[in-house]
Order: C-alpha cells, then sequence, then structure tokens
C-alpha cells in the first residue's frame, strides 16, 4: 500500500507497506517511484519522508531514492 500525503507545510510520503510475504521483490522502490511521481506531477519539488530508525529496509529505499537524513527525533517515554 502506497499513500501520498500532506500537510499545511509540506507533502510526504504518507505511508509505504509491503505485506511480508511480498518483501524483498523490489516492489518498494516502485511504490516510492510512484509517490513521488505523483507529487512532481502537481508541481512539487520538495517531498518528505520518515521511517523509525530501525526500519533499515525503508530507510535504504529512501536512500536509493535520493533522500537524504536532515533530522532525526527520539521519543522518549
Amino acid at each position: 500500500m502506497a499513500i501520498p500525503a500532506a500537510t499545511p507545510y509540506t507533502v510526504n510520503v504518507g505511508y509505504l507497506g509491503v505485506v511480508p510475504e511480498f518483501r524483498g521483490r523490489g516492489y518498494v522502490n516502485e511504490m516510492l517511484a510512484e509517490i513521488i511521481r505523483m507529487h512532481a506531477a502537481n508541481g512539487e519539488s520538495r517531498i518528505t519522508a520518515t521511517t523509525d530508525v530501525d526500519n533499515a529496509p525503508m530507510a535504504a529505499a529512501f536512500w536509493r531514492a535520493g533522500y537524504c537524513d536532515t533530522e532525526i527525533r527520539i521519543r522518549r517515554s
């Protein structure tokens, strides 16, 4: 499932998830590219995304798509 989203400040990758039985087949790259294309088609030049620090596969997908780290959020209980 891939859901592009927007806040009052920026557009973003709202949600991107691949069910376990389909992981490791490159679908994440195609899905992320589609979200980027959708936002770009609307004239957006800055698209943000977030993932959990421990989610290495998603972080790697963002890096492959050209995203860079701009900040890290730590949530403390």
